[in-house]
């Protein structure tokens, strides 16, 4: 029988890409000529493009809330560190005393836009509300961790109505609140006069709940309020 040498094979190596690669193997008919082996269908490797990755939350928790709109522009709002849309309502409709409390703690340098010195009193009541609660909260933080369970806790102990209670806190600070919240409205409804504007926001919500006196240092407060101009200039400077 006549033996003859078989053909050598072409070796497949992986290199680091994952792809086979051949050596090329001599073509006897055409010395000096690579001939070059396509690897079977089975040894192909298909490689996959990475999955794409969600974009970074653009407003994490302490850090400026920047909007997603390129139109919007940035204002004292936009760049709030904490801001009451964070606050998540729990199932059983709780509000969660920490996060409450930090944006109420933002919203207090609003006060400044409007006159720094005049309504000097009104921040330093807003402090006082909000230093009571967290007070009130970090006696127990495990007991108290929604504004619920202070005023369960309170009126079950017949204590709401005490004197510098947290419920009367949170009562003048839902107040005092629901005024900034007003005056805004009104003043994006076209009134320009600062003046007329938080007149009106304040007959409608504290002055009913307000002695003549502070009513009376209310009255010249206001007459200390901004140029609607500057007002709006305040409002776009973003805090540090």
């Amino acid at each position: 029988m006549n033996s003859s040498n078989p053909s050598p094979s072409p070796s497949i190596q992986n290199d680091p890409t994952g792809i086979p690669q051949t050596n090329p193997t001599p073509n006897n008919s055409h010395p000096g000529t690579p001939k070059t082996v396509t690897p079977e269908p089975n040894n192909m490797v298909t490689l996959h493009a990475p999955p794409p990755t969600a974009p970074p939350d653009p407003s994490p928790k302490g850090k400026p809330h920047y909007p997603s709109d390129e139109d919007e522009p940035l204002t004292f709002f936009t760049a709030m560190l904490h801001s009451f849309s964070d606050i998540i309502l729990l199932e059983d409709g709780g509000i969660e005393i920490v996060p409450f409390l930090l944006a109420c703690e933002g919203i207090i340098p609003f006060l400044d836009t409007i006159g720094s010195t005049a309504f000097a009193p009104v921040r330093i009541d807003f402090m006082g509300n909000i230093k009571k609660l967290r007070t009130k909260q970090e006696s127990d933080t495990k007991r108290f961790h929604t504004l619920q369970d202070i005023l369960h806790q309170e009126i079950v102990s017949s204590t709401s109505k005490v004197r510098n209670s947290a419920t009367d806190a949170l009562m003048w600070l839902k107040r005092g609140l629901r005024f900034i919240q007003k005056f805004l409205v009104i003043f994006k409804n076209g009134e320009r006069d600062l003046t007329v504007a938080l007149n009106k926001a304040y007959a409608r919500t504290l002055k009913p709940y307000h002695s003549w006196v502070v009513k009376g240092i209310f009255a010249l407060a206001v007459k200390a309020a901004p140029y609607s101009k500057h007002f709006i200039q305040a409002l776009a400077n973003i805090p540090d």
